[in-house]
């Protein structure tokens, strides 16, 4: 097996990545998490249905409201750059969705592995936009615009909250 290379140091000025080219990125992985937003929020009824835990029941509405607001900063973003959104990217996160319904009926009726199946998903898709909210932040301090950083920050701080909050709602279920 190799042995990993050692990173070599390079000046930033050596990197040209264009605006262009940064704005075409951004916007495709904006549509990513967009489409798994409005794809998220059309299936968190339902699964809030499917919960037998009260605290999971309750959160999961609660998100719904915080998504609804997640998405309407991005179409806020979309508008300050001139851009549209189209919804063809949604594949990856909506996969991960249809997976979440797929476990919870793979635990034929058992409801306390149904509701740790919906929490683990749901903490699993929360690291995911963590995760793209985030390197979009970075990838939009090259349109040194505040009002577009802002946005994408406020997103981070409440999938970063919602995340905390399955954690507990983890912790609690398996130790009551």
């Amino acid at each position: 097996m190799d042995e990993p290379k050692e990173l070599t140091e390079s000046k930033p000025d050596e990197i040209q990545l264009g605006i262009e080219n940064v704005q075409r990125f951004f916007i495709s992985h904006l549509d990513r998490i967009f489409c798994a937003k409005q794809y998220l929020i059309q299936q968190l009824p339902e699964i809030a249905g499917l919960s037998t835990f009260p605290d999971l029941k309750i959160a999961i509405n609660n998100t719904i409201d915080s998504i609804q607001a997640q998405i309407d900063r991005m179409r806020e973003i979309y508008q300050i750059l001139g851009e549209t959104y189209t919804l063809q990217y949604a594949k990856g996160f909506k996969g991960m969705i249809e997976e979440l319904f797929s476990s919870v009926k793979d635990q034929n009726g058992n409801q306390e592995l149904q509701d740790m199946a919906i929490i683990y998903y749901l903490q699993s898709i929360e690291s995911l936009e963590m995760a793209s909210f985030q390197m979009l932040q970075i990838a939009a301090m090259k349109f040194k615009n505040e009002e577009v950083n802002q946005l994408l920050k406020d997103n981070f701080s409440e999938a970063k909250a919602e995340r905390a909050l399955l954690l507990l709602l983890s912790a609690k279920y398996v130790t009551s």
